[in-house]
């Protein structure tokens, strides 16, 4: 494993780690809100004698540099694209989890030249209403994450897998716990100005959308809107809830196998 932090000659260093291959196109993951880059571990143990990998910790989360808000998602591909210029990566494969999924699918968009396919999973292409998303960067500007951490797990797991995987589910929530409430509300303000619907036509890289079963947040629904508007894709529907990668990480990984 490489590790290094990625210098954008701005006022940010990104955390980013590769793993895997030295050579090929490389699989880059995009993280949920509220996560670090270790969220795909399982993903990376399963793959990374198949592919190169990249992994990064997003602005304001993890081991990244926390800057002032608000932020956006045309900000957020931007470091991912610089990121990918810094490491001399001109294509790559994407696969994003939710905000890291309309992230992914916002590169396909802005940036068709850098990328190669799109997994995006547990996403939509607008997420949430602008107000609750407002009113929770407020909370955690002024409260802190506990708020927010409380009622995590029921948002991301399906109720067995909570009371089954206890030590995978407190390892997201400590992620959650341990992100910088700065940059949590400011990607919370992202999201609240993110919709991405009538720029879904444009996409023209290879696309597979992945949907949980008893996701709450995006929902089988928003993942069936999305391959209707982008030409080509196809949807795995999966028995899980929020996070697919972590509560059904065999047949997360076998998709990206296939797809890739």
């Amino acid at each position: 494993m490489n590790v290094c932090e990625v210098d954008m000659s701005l006022p940010i260093q990104l955390h980013v780690q590769h793993r895997g291959l030295e050579t090929g196109i490389p699989v880059v993951f995009l993280n949920s809100l509220g996560t670090d880059l270790n969220m795909w571990n399982q993903q990376v143990e399963q793959l990374s004698s198949r592919f190169r990998i990249i992994q990064m910790d997003t602005r304001g989360h993890g081991q990244s540099s926390v800057t002032s808000g608000p932020y956006t998602i045309d900000l957020l591909c931007s470091d991912v694209i610089n990121t990918l210029d810094a490491l001399g990566v001109s294509k790559a494969y994407f696969c994003g989890i939710s905000m890291g999924g309309m992230m992914a699918l916002k590169l396909a968009i802005d940036y068709p030249e850098r990328v190669e396919k799109v997994v995006a999973a547990n996403t939509a292409a607008l997420i949430g209403q602008k107000a609750a998303w407002l009113e929770r960067a407020g909370l955690v500007r002024t409260k802190g994450m506990s708020p927010v951490v409380s009622g995590a797990a029921g948002r991301w797991f399906t109720n067995q897998f909570v009371s089954e995987q206890t030590d995978r589910v407190n390892m997201l929530l400590a992620q959650l716990s341990n992100t910088a409430p700065e940059g949590y509300a400011s990607c919370c303000e992202a999201l609240s100005s993110a919709d991405i619907r009538e720029e879904l036509a444009g996409i023209l890289a290879p696309v597979c959308i992945i949907a949980g079963e008893f996701d709450p947040v995006t929902t089988v629904a928003d993942g069936q809107f999305l391959v209707q508007k982008v030409s080509g894709s196809c949807l795995e529907i999966l028995p899980s809830s929020h996070l697919s990668n972590v509560e059904s990480p065999q047949q997360f990984s076998e998709i990206i196998s296939r797809f890739f």
